[in-house]
């Protein structure tokens, strides 16, 4: 997997059309069409979300993936690869041919985190179900890692 190097482009032209996207977690988004990624199959439990935005977050390794679609759902992505050293993710032929992916080389992977539901409670991340995302065809696929040793809430360090 590569680092996810991603960013607001510096220059746009003025012409470039902007997609307007609602978020009741970020407000009105004016997404420009490098963030929009869709998900064939949605993501697992929402097979029917199937545009979505990549917006960064505040903080440095964090990005928001915002439904195109439903303003309620938002979901806090993390590069997990700095606070679990030892995690890896190896997409099958299938996860790339869904991807459109030449190679995995191609691929960022990014953890859902949870936010902590009370002060002081750390966040946690899904390490068994990341997000693979190829920013060459803009297409997303939620991955199920059946036999890692990571799980669904795996703490982060902060």
């Amino acid at each position: 997997m590569t680092a996810l190097a991603y960013a607001t482009p510096a220059v746009v032209p003025a012409h470039t059309p902007r997609v307007e996207v609602r978020s009741l977690v970020l407000g009105t988004l004016q997404a420009h069409p490098d963030h929009l990624f869709t998900f064939p199959a949605g993501l697992t439990g929402l097979p029917e979300q199937r545009q979505w935005v990549l917006v960064q977050a505040g903080r440095p390794g964090f990005w928001w993936l915002q439904s195109v679609d439903e303003a309620g759902l938002a979901f806090l992505l993390a590069d997990p690869f700095p606070a679990f050293p030892e995690y890896e993710v190896n997409l099958g032929a299938g996860d790339l041919s869904v991807l459109g992916a030449a190679s995995p080389r191609d691929v960022v992977v990014l953890a859902i985190v949870t936010l902590p539901g009370r002060p002081g409670a750390p966040c946690v991340a899904n390490l068994q179900g990341p997000i693979a995302l190829d920013l060459r065809t803009r297409r997303g696929k939620q991955v199920v890692i059946a036999d890692s040793p990571f799980g669904t809430r795996c703490e982060m360090p902060d």
